[in-house]
């Protein structure tokens, strides 16, 4: 009887510890701005360049060969490029899943700080410090849009309609010819990021919390749940079906089965709370955390839970 109750025991603790955040094996003292994946591999992307896992992140490696700025701020996959946009050299392109790394300006002036990456049916969007280019033959030629403001910090697109965020939220509803401001109930305040479900569009300020729109950004107004738990300075947002995940400032990740209507705080074992970058890949969710590396949650326990 005794030994029985010692292995039910013993079994609720090895599945609670399995339960929590389990952190990677690197890329550790980095940070992590972007996680991207394709079928073989998981990408990250860091302040000393670009790393890349085979094996779910028990193994990184270093791939930066050709690439000439090792800050690398945003990551995206498009067929079989990798595409990366760095500091102050602007947009590389691997087609070798990053063994090499070939330069992709042609098109991109003055200082090319490349904040985001968007790839949508064969086009790339790159979001700059001075606005928001095209490219539909993976950087031979970049084009530009005209927008009424110019640094462009995350892209979303559905449909014809292309959204950006930077100083506020820009909407073209025409792929791009003409754009409208959109921040009727939006706080005064920098855009963390954005997602798109359905027809609503969700907005992370960086200092103000989380807002929804449900007209196109017609309307905006805040997620009083999400905003109620005293959560304010958030860096991250994924959206998978109806569920959401939020990165923070300190307070780890944020989840939602009901498109915001309610909210859990699911940080479980995550030592470094600080997020910056969130990705799915296979059954696990990915955070890349503050000098903390990459770490991962099964994501059949996070939505069950």
């Amino acid at each position: 009887m005794k030994k029985s109750l010692f292995l039910l025991l013993l079994l609720g603790i090895v599945q609670y510890a399995n339960a929590q955040w389990q952190q990677t094996s690197g890329p550790v003292g980095n940070f992590i701005n972007s996680i991207k994946s394709n079928d073989q591999y998981l990408f990250a992307s860091t302040q000393k360049g670009i790393f890349r896992s085979s094996d779910g992140g028990d193994h990184w490696i270093s791939i930066n060969n050709g690439l000439k700025d090792s800050f690398v701020f945003s990551l995206e996959i498009s067929g079989n490029k990798v595409i990366a946009g760095t500091q102050k050299r602007g947009i590389f392109i691997s087609s070798d899943n990053g063994d090499n790394w070939k330069e992709a300006n042609n098109g991109l002036t003055h200082n090319r700080t490349v904040w985001t990456l968007l790839a949508d049916n064969g086009s790339i969007y790159a979001g700059l410090n001075f606005g928001l280019f095209i490219t539909n033959d993976y950087g031979i030629t970049w084009g530009s849009f005209a927008l009424p403001m110019s640094d462009i910090g995350s892209i979303v697109k559905t449909g014809s309609r292309i959204i950006t965020g930077g100083y506020t939220v820009l909407i073209s509803e025409d792929n791009g010819i003409t754009w409208n401001v959109k921040n009727n109930g939006l706080p005064n305040d920098a855009i963390a990021d954005l997602a798109i479900c359905d027809s609503i569009i969700f907005v992370l300020t960086a200092n103000w919390g989380l807002y929804k729109s449900y007209d196109f950004g017609d309307n905006w107004e805040g997620d009083a749940t999400f905003n109620l738990n005293g959560i304010s300075s958030c860096n991250k947002i994924l959206v998978k079906d109806s569920h959401i995940f939020v990165g923070t400032f300190s307070y780890g990740i944020y989840y939602s089965s009901d498109l915001g209507q309610s909210w859990k705080n699911v940080s479980d074992g995550l030592k470094f709370k600080t997020i910056y970058s969130l990705a799915i890949k296979d059954d696990y969710l990915y955070a890349g955390t503050y000098r903390g590396g990459v770490w991962k949650r099964k994501l059949s326990e996070i939505v069950s839970g």
